[in-house]
């Protein structure tokens, strides 16, 4: 962790450096002896930067209260997106696991034949429902009506089919 003492101290370089505190906060040094305060987040996998402030304008205790106060707003907001991201739906993730089977080994044929079924059979009934609010108790409901009329097969190529996209979806 840095101190005033520190950041005193330190002279500019020929290229830009940083100095690291903790918590994402660091002071980055510039050629020019410009010393300013910046705030490293990472968020689903992505480098997120912002500038707080230059020293001695704002102090290592400043610095730290502001990277505090970023931090409570960013998780507020991240959690905000998260609320309102929308559920994928089971056709969006069977649409995605169909087009990544088509550049398998598979010939297309047998795509053709899954697509078939998932249009006819599996969009209409479970489609448009979020994949994780699908009960296993809606999807057997699902395969018995088509034993009931004596589909036999069909139902048990049905259930292949929505546990190959749920293995899919999961992993």
């Amino acid at each position: 962790m840095l101190t005033e003492k520190t950041i005193r101290d330190t002279k500019a370089k020929d290229k830009r450096y940083m100095l690291l505190d903790a918590n994402g906060l660091y002071l980055e040094i510039y050629p020019t002896g410009t010393k300013s305060w910046r705030l490293r987040i990472y968020y689903e996998k992505k480098e997120i930067r912002k500038t707080l402030g230059l020293w001695p304008q704002i102090s290592l205790k400043e610095a730290r209260a502001l990277r505090d106060e970023e931090m409570v707003q960013f998780r507020e907001k991240a959690i905000e997106h998260e609320t309102n991201k929308p559920a994928m739906t089971f056709e969006t993730i069977a649409d995605e696991w169909l087009r990544r089977m088509q550049r398998g080994k598979l010939s297309d044929g047998h795509v053709d034949k899954v697509e078939y079924r998932l249009d006819r059979h599996l969009y209409p009934k479970i489609g448009k429902i979020p994949a994780n609010e699908i009960t296993s108790g809606q999807i057997l409901q699902l395969l018995r009506a088509h034993e009931d009329i004596g589909h036999i097969e069909t139902a048990h190529r049905l259930r292949g089919i929505t546990g190959q996209v749920y293995r899919y979806a999961i992993a």
